[in-house]
């Protein structure tokens, strides 16, 4: 038995012990891009859910209310803007002194129109547990 050497134990070991930090990282980052996965996912289905006539209103007004940022001139245009041919342009602007009040009658119009629509579905389809409107859209 001289001719046999003994295995190595001290080298085996850490070459396991290396191989199972190794397996350890790999279950963590395939555990870590599920995780991300799986909330891109809920991500894509909350912001592509069906949404009330209101929430959709609030929607936009939160998006077209948003202050406009000035930025530095060098990101600005450099050359020379062509004029609009065959575009709509206006060549004055004037104050629109009812644009509130017509666009509250326009809201209140679609807004019945939607909730009236909304009941008329429910009617049609024999759903009694429909999901009611919220009162801020049938104001």
């Amino acid at each position: 038995m001289s001719g046999t050497s003994s295995p190595d134990y001290k080298a085996l070991f850490l070459k396991e012990a290396e191989l199972q930090k190794q397996e350890e990282k790999r279950r963590k980052q395939a555990e870590y891009r599920q995780d991300l996965a799986e909330d891109q996912h809920k991500q894509e289905q909350r912001r592509n859910q069906s949404k009330t006539f209101g929430e959709f209103i609030h929607a936009c007004h939160i998006l077209l209310s948003r202050p406009l940022k000035v930025e530095a001139p060098a990101r600005s245009t450099q050359r020379i803007i062509p004029p609009p041919t065959g575009k709509y342009c206006p060549a004055r602007l004037r104050l629109w002194e009812d644009c509130p009040a017509r666009q509250q009658a326009i809201y209140d119009a679609v807004s019945l129109s939607v909730a009236v629509l909304h009941v008329v579905w429910c009617m049609d389809h024999q759903q009694y547990s429909c999901r009611p409107l919220s009162i801020s859209v049938l104001r």
